[in-house]
């Protein structure tokens, strides 16, 4: 759980994650404030790394309004792509309200590399 002093910010992300195949990353933000608070939370885009459901559209945006000491879980879709690798890094951003970066949050995940067989019967 990553603090600061307007919210908490807990980002659930599976340790390991299958290459090539979209995955869910949860994120629950929890306002300590007593009044409303605006957030803007940015899933990056990066090169070999696709945050939301469609490849190339750049970053998954989520604008978020909470009320005085609100709770709100929210999740973005992400799939890694590309050249084979051990790993990736998520990169997550949180602004506030005029734009001001509060929060750059870097996760590493680990990839699982899938392989596929293809069994031939020759029959002759």
């Amino acid at each position: 759980m990553l603090e600061n002093s307007l919210y908490t910010f807990n980002v659930n992300i599976p340790d390991s994650i299958p290459f090539g195949r979209i995955f869910r990353i949860n994120i629950t933000v929890l306002n300590l404030k007593d009044s409303t608070i605006f957030l803007k939370i940015v899933l990056e885009e990066h090169s070999g790394f696709q945050a939301g459901d469609e490849y190339g559209d750049g970053d998954e945006v989520k604008d978020v309004t909470l009320n005085p000491r609100g709770k709100i879980s929210l999740g973005f879709k992400a799939k890694v792509y590309g050249v084979p690798r051990n790993s990736e890094v998520v990169i997550i951003k949180v602004y506030d309200d005029k734009g001001k970066l509060l929060q750059r949050i870097e996760r590493k995940i680990y990839l699982i590399s899938q392989v596929a067989s293809i069994i031939a019967v020759l029959v002759g």
